[in-house]
């Protein structure tokens, strides 16, 4: 009895942790490209995060590094480029890097149900945080289909104070390396943010109660291997973010 007591609560909460995709699941595919988003999307996964920059002329288009080096081979910042420009890279893969406003397409399209605009602004100057913040959200908000969760996260606390003033309804998230733990928690209470991505390693289920009984969804990263999602899930998380989602929805839809 006590065995078949343990599986069940195993059970609810895998039920209860939902999975997205890393940049596209990065260790799968592409990462951050509408190949790995629509690789995804084919095998049945409709939750994501990615990240997001401004170019020099103002197009917000999607990349985790500042520099297209490590992905592209062409040493170039994003933010001194035009936008023109940076999506005409291809990757070492072949696939372009491509504008938010093509993800977005893909996204509404495919009615995507959940994603983290993860917004890399750390080195922004703070002149320039509105005018990413306003562009972004208008774009995103323009193209948010009803009934989906898209929410807004960072490691830096600038662009969440921002759109918490200025786009109130817009759910945001804030990412931290650290474990869920009283300091986190309370970074978070006083960002007024909906949602905490914290770190897997030192977190424990008391603690990512705790935030939850304080009003936010709790997410964990990193997701390296199946194993990680399993962790996750046992800690009571809601979402765990994996680089390997295919792996992760074949084990345990098995």
């Amino acid at each position: 009895m006590h065995n078949l007591f343990i599986l069940a609560s195993i059970l609810v909460s895998l039920l209860q942790c939902q999975f997205y995709a890393h940049r596209g699941g990065r260790y799968e595919n592409d990462e951050n490209t509408i190949q790995a988003f629509r690789q995804c999307i084919d095998a049945g996964i409709d939750r994501f995060e990615t990240d997001v920059r401004m170019t020099a002329d103002g197009m917000i288009v999607i990349s985790h590094d500042a520099n297209l080096k490590r992905r592209t081979g062409f040493d170039g910042i994003v933010e001194q480029m035009k936008g023109k420009d940076v999506i005409s890279k291809r990757t070492f893969l072949g696939n372009r890097i491509p504008s938010l406003a093509q993800v977005l397409r893909l996204f509404r399209k495919k009615a995507v149900s959940y994603v983290e605009w993860e917004m890399k602004t750390g080195e922004y100057p703070d002149e320039v945080i509105p005018v990413f913040c306003e562009t972004l959200c208008r774009q995103v908000d323009a193209s948010k289909p009803d009934g989906v969760l898209w929410v807004y996260t960072s490691f830096d606390e600038q662009p969440l104070r921002y759109i918490r003033e200025h786009f109130p309804e817009a759910k945001t998230g804030y990412i931290t390396g650290k474990p869920v733990s009283e300091e986190t928690i309370a970074k978070s209470l006083e960002l007024g943010v909906d949602q905490m991505d914290a770190g897997i390693r030192g977190t424990t289920a008391q603690a990512v109660k705790k935030a939850q009984e304080a009003g936010m969804k709790v997410c964990l990263w990193p997701g390296d291997s199946v194993s990680d999602y399993y962790k996750m899930a046992k800690l009571g998380a809601d979402r765990a973010c994996t680089d390997c989602p295919n792996l992760v929805k074949l084990e345990t839809s098995k």
